[in-house]
């Protein structure tokens, strides 16, 4: 009969979707793909077109194989993951401070080389411990709004000068440390995945504000001045430039013509053309870079300082005790923030660019690594960095990857942290305004246009609201905002669409696996009509417990008499504490009012899915706890068999001296069978005791006999399910009869003895045909009753036999 072991409902484990690979549109704010970036399998593409294949290994750290590359592909990927780099730094780095902290202690350039510190850290480590070949490092420009939040405290506190710039440094410093431990820690304690439940109306919206505060920079950068209604005046040809750039960038990305034959190399290639065109109509108009750089068409003249600047400024404020504490308590809560803001991006950039690259990894690894990177860099006063996703891309697309290669452009970023300030005086403020520009107004299409349709009306009011929020009351109160916001839109969502009830049904029809005697089904046909199971679902808190208690108080109310309230809980998440006490004292009370029994069935081994005991606190005389549905209906025949005084152990033959061992059990099994018939086939059952785990047969060994369990049980195992054969059953005979292999192992239970009967393969041989026949026809009917079981039905709305 334990043939064909049914397996028990398995909860799929949540994990990162595909959602994942939208949500790396995140790193837009570090790179410039462009508003129409190839999908996954268009980037898959380039990356085969471009020389790589795929591949990786099993192990977590395999790094990603590309095919052999000359040397000059190699320099080529070089050379563009360093000018990826460098079109970054001029404009994030000369951001790095508000605009209205004028005059400026020390030259702005100065972000240049904090810029290449923190990207040739994250560099060297990931070259030569990532388990992508391609990965590109660099400093984290998302922060860039939390460290203006930072400056504007200390500006506040200590005005302008020198011993402000001490105190900004320091406090981004302690939070670039607040990055690295907590990366570190992800990785070490393995819940990076943690990171994947933070609901992603709150990513979209920080994507938004982001969005907007790098437009409002765009205008900054590209005039030198705060934004605001000034902007209107004179200077408007400064940003009129950059935002004409802009529009010929669009107008070139919305033809296919032009995208089709540059892929992804289209937005880089027209930043770079930037520069020579710009000096191009400079000189056409007869003007000269003295006469560009007077008018502020070019940064001003940066004099020649040390690439350890920073470190220094912030040693000299150590020094003269000028560090502000005050500003450091005020500005902790934004350094919080920062460090917050800073772990939603690597666990969404590594399995995006796992995806493109074809590598296997290790995210808890990957995570290890950033959290070093970022110590770091805190270490020598450097600023967050993480794996750039767009840029690893490009930088794989154009024939870059490997730990020479790697090293190659260590070496390129590390000249810049000395000599990168010294080209800032040549760059046009069209091109680091017109960057910031493109990146702002993707990342804004991407929060308020693209999500239309994609989120509910809560959330996308949600959306707007966190956007709102960071614009006007700073980045820290639009994080917070966000958090608060989403726990009250999750509970109103679970109010509205959470019906934590999926459905009700009588038990009219419902069986346990269970094999009984015909009086005992005869009895429960009539019976089990009062019996109402109530399938829960989710993840029952304090918004819907109600609810549910009100659903189940309505049923009870019904005109029909309920003798057996059964509540499956296999399909909720978690329940909280709130739920537990509504679930485990108030739908009891309202049970014992109606007279009715309550059956609780957890769905699981362990128990159920919430801190609370609630096990503990259900388990009275009214009430019992089954382990799943199918052991939960069992109670359910035995009460309802109990209150009509029949049998609860039906396949227990009577004690009738007339009938020998297994004559009686045969009597059980196939009342139908005539006496003489029934004696001749006890009679080639012989009897075997078996010790506690004792192996009847095992998974795929022959069939060759039947057995009928007398006293004991068995265990019959499949893939780590384990189900009872108790005494009075019969297994193993539809393998015997169809000449096939075990489906299951069966083993005597490890609690005691068992006493069974077993018909041999000859004595089955010779068997009357008319025996046969009933052997088959009892294997059919237990069979049918098997397929009709309540775990293959309630879970669907028929029946599997008609």
């Amino acid at each position: 009969m334990f043939e064909h072991s049914e397996s028990k409902p398995i909860l799929a484990q949540h994990g990162a979707s595909s959602d994942a690979l939208s949500e790396t549109e995140l790193a837009r704010a570090a790179s410039f793909a462009g508003p129409r970036r190839a999908s996954t399998t268009n980037l898959e593409q380039s990356l085969q077109d471009a020389g790589s294949s795929s591949g990786g290994s099993s192990s977590p750290r395999s790094r990603s194989s590309i095919a052999p590359a000359t040397i000059v592909e190699r320099g080529a990927g070089v050379c563009i993951g360093a000018l990826l780099n460098l079109m970054l730094c001029v404009p994030f780095a000369l951001a790095y401070f508000p605009i209205e902290w004028h005059p400026f202690p020390v030259p702005r350039a100065m972000g240049c080389s904090m810029y290449f510190l923190s990207t040739v850290i994250a560099q060297i480590v990931l070259t030569f411990q990532s388990g992508f070949a391609t990965a590109q490092g660099q400093m984290m420009v998302e922060n860039i709004p939390f460290m203006h939040a930072i400056a504007t405290v200390a500006m506040e506190h200590q005005g302008l000068g020198e011993d402000a710039l001490g105190t900004v440094l320091i406090i981004w410093t302690v939070g670039t440390l607040f990055v690295g431990a907590a990366f570190f820690a992800l990785g070490y304690l393995k819940v990076g995945s943690i990171v994947y439940h933070i609901p992603r109306q709150v990513i979209v919206g920080c994507i938004g504000g982001i969005g907007i505060f790098l437009v409002r920079t765009c205008f900054e950068v590209s005039t030198g001045l705060p934004f605001g209604p000034e902007l209107l005046g004179s200077v408007w040809p400064l940003w009129g430039l950059s935002v004409a750039y802009e529009v010929g960038l669009r107008m070139l990305l919305r033809c296919d013509g032009v995208t089709r034959r540059t892929g992804p190399l289209l937005a880089p290639i027209y930043f770079l053309g930037i520069v020579p065109t710009f000096y191009l109509l400079l000189f056409m108009r007869g003007g000269n870079v003295h006469d560009a750089r007077s008018n502020y068409f070019l940064f001003p003249n940066t004099p020649d300082v040390s690439p350890f600047l920073p470190v220094e400024v912030m040693a000299q404020t150590v020094r003269r005790g000028s560090f502000s504490w005050r500003a450091f308590v005020k500005a902790l809560p934004t350094t919080a923030m920062l460090a917050i803001f800073a772990l939603m991006h690597v666990p969404i950039n590594i399995p995006a660019l796992a995806a493109t690259v074809h590598v296997d990894y290790d995210l808890n690894h990957e995570l290890k690594l950033h959290g070093v990177s970022n110590l770091a860099s805190g270490l020598v006063g450097g600023l967050p960095n993480y794996l750039g996703y767009c840029n690893s891309v490009m930088y794989a697309r154009c024939g870059g990857g490997g730990r020479a290669a790697g090293a190659a452009l260590i070496v390129v970023e590390a000249l810049s942290v000395a000599y990168g300030m010294r080209v800032v005086p040549y760059v046009p403020r069209c091109l680091a305004g017109c960057l910031i520009l493109h990146v702002g107004l993707d990342l804004v299409k991407e929060a308020l246009y693209d999500s239309l349709g994609a989120f509910d009306s809560l959330e996308y009011g949600c959306i707007v609201a966190i956007g709102f929020v960071m614009t006007v009351f700073g980045f820290s109160s639009g994080l917070l905002f966000a958090l608060v916001a989403s726990t009250l839109i999750f509970t109103i969502q679970q109010a509205v669409h959470g019906n934590p009830v999926r459905g009700t049904m009588r038990g009219t029809t419902l069986r346990s696996s269970k094999w009984r005697t015909a009086a005992a089904r005869t009895a429960l046909d009539h019976a089990m009509g009062a019996v109402l199971v109530v399938q829960v679902v989710g993840t029952l808190f304090f918004g819907n417990a109600t609810e549910l208690k009100e659903r189940v108080a309505r049923e009870l109310k019904l005109d029909r008499k309920v003798t057996v309230l059964v509540l499956d809980f296999t399909l909720v998440r978690s329940i909280d504490a709130s739920a537990a006490e509504t679930v485990g004292s108030e739908i009891c009370a309202i049970a014992k009012r109606h007279g009715a029994r309550v059956c609780y069935a957890s769905g699981r081994a362990d128990g159920f899915p919430t801190a609370a005991p609630m096990t503990e606190r259900l388990l009275t005389e009214q009430v019992h706890v089954a382990r799943d549905l199918d052991a939960a209906i069992l109670w359910a025949e035995n009460v309802l068999l109990a209150i009509k005084g029949g049998p609860t152990s039906p396949l227990r033959p009577p004690k009738s001296p007339e009938l020998g061992a297994p004559a009686s059990q045969l009597a059980v099994l196939m009342p139908s069978l005539s006496a003489r018939d029934r004696d001749s086939l006890a009679s080639h059952f012989k009897g075997r005791r078996l010790s506690p785990g004792e192996v009847l047969w095992r998974q795929n060994d022959p069939a060759t006999s039947i057995v009928i369990v007398a006293a004991g049980a068995l265990v019959s195992t499949l893939e780590d399910v384990d189900e009872e054969v108790s005494a009075g059953q019969m297994c193993g005979e539809s393998a015997a009869l169809t000449k096939a292999r075990r489906a299951s192992t069966v083993a005597c239970a490890a609690d005691g003895p068992a006493q069974v009967y077993v018909l041999g393969s000859i004595a089955l041989a010779a068997l009357p045909a008319e025996l046969k026949l009933e052997l088959c026809l009892l294997s059919m009917r237990y069979m049918s009753h098997r397929l009709d079981h309540v775990a293959n039905r309630i879970w669907e709305t028929r029946c599997v036999s008609i």
